[in-house]
């Protein structure tokens, strides 16, 4: 396993710890989370909390379009925008 993975597995188990302890002290069981990452959601319902995911999405632009393709490309985030673009960028 690389650093990169080791950090990021300890970042979706710490969010889903904090959520799950924080399920136990407020007994909810069903959260609405915004984020575009798909582990934190799988991480969270495993530990039995029913997550809703809220759209979080910026446009792509010329400065940020390489960013936001490694996210998705790289760690798997949902990011729609990117798909509904011609040539990277919002014309």
């Amino acid at each position: 396993m690389s650093r990169y993975q080791f950090l990021k597995a300890q970042i979706r188990w710490k969010s889903a710890t904090i959520l799950s302890t924080k399920k136990t002290h407020c007994d909810n069981t069903r959260g609405r989370l915004m984020t575009n990452n798909p582990e934190k959601i799988e991480a969270l319902r495993a530990r039995g909390i029913g997550t809703e995911r809220v759209l979080l999405e910026i446009p792509p632009t010329a400065s940020n379009l390489s960013y936001l393709q490694t996210k998705r490309e790289r760690m798997g985030h949902l990011l729609t925008a990117l798909s509904e673009t011609k040539g990277g960028t919002r014309e």
